[in-house]
């Protein structure tokens, strides 16, 4: 460990596949890179290929089964880690290597600022008529009940979400709150569509979730994916288009 090495290899060795493939994971494996020098061709006596110096420091046998060990656990989790000190390396590599494309980011750092007001109606004063519908944290149904003489949260969309019973629900209509358990996750719709979010939320298991305690603050923490726009848009409509089949069949079968 600590050694250092300067190697001449034909350029090849960076680019190509086959046994240079092999050859690249035995020095990344063994290695840091620390350095490299491009040299043109017939550089060294009658050999006309292009060739490098590879600057090498040997590394610790411990090392490479620590970083299989980090690709295992985010393979089996699909959540980002830490790999070799480099913190969220998939998403870093991604948005480093693919440009426009963001591999996943923290629900927290994808929320914006509601503006207005965010009305909360106490449970006595739901009616089962009014003006303004009340969405709750009830997993039952979207409208628990409705209310008068408040004003409605018009910030739209957002997606609601039950502090202690982990419900999402998506609400792109004017409502009250139906409970103090609640929070309203307003997403930045210039990189996620919230709908999108609601789906991709609805469809994750949060942490502790079958406990009874408040939860957004494992939500907030949560990395979701992020890709381009207008793929999250093709994937909202086909989750769209999905749900209408279901009630559609759902309807035919409360029927029979």
């Amino acid at each position: 460990m600590g050694g250092w090495a300067a190697v001449i290899l034909p350029s090849s060795i960076l680019t190509n596949t086959g046994i240079h493939t092999k050859a690249r994971e035995i020095l990344l494996r063994y290695f840091y890179i620390k350095g490299i020098v491009e040299l043109g061709s017939h550089t060294f006596m009658k050999t006309n290929a292009n060739t490098v110096i590879l600057f090498l420091e040997r590394r610790d046998d411990g090392d490479c089964v620590g970083v299989q060990r980090e690709v295992d656990q985010f393979f089996a989790t699909k959540t980002d880690v830490t790999a070799a000190g480099v913190e969220n390396a998939f998403s870093l590599y991604v948005s480093n290597v693919y440009e426009g494309l963001a591999f996943a980011d923290k629900v927290g750092r994808l929320l914006s600022k509601m503006d207005g007001v965010q009305t909360k109606v106490p449970q006595k004063d739901i009616l089962e008529h009014g003006e303004v519908p009340v969405v709750s944290q009830d997993s039952k149904k979207l409208i628990l009940g409705y209310c008068d003489q408040v004003t409605p949260i018009t910030d739209l969309p957002v997606v609601l979400m039950g502090d202690h019973t982990c419900v999402f629900k998506y609400v792109d209509f004017p409502f009250a709150c139906g409970s103090d358990n609640t929070r309203l996750l307003k997403f930045d719709d210039g990189r996620i569509i919230p709908k999108f979010a609601y789906y991709i939320l609805n469809n994750t298991k949060i942490q502790n979730q079958d406990k009874y305690e408040r939860h957004f603050k494992y939500v907030k923490e949560l990395y979701i994916p992020v890709p381009p726009l207008g793929i999250q848009r093709k994937f909202v409509s086909e989750m769209e288009r999905l749900e209408t089949e279901f009630a559609q069949i759902n309807a035919k079968i409360q029927k029979l």
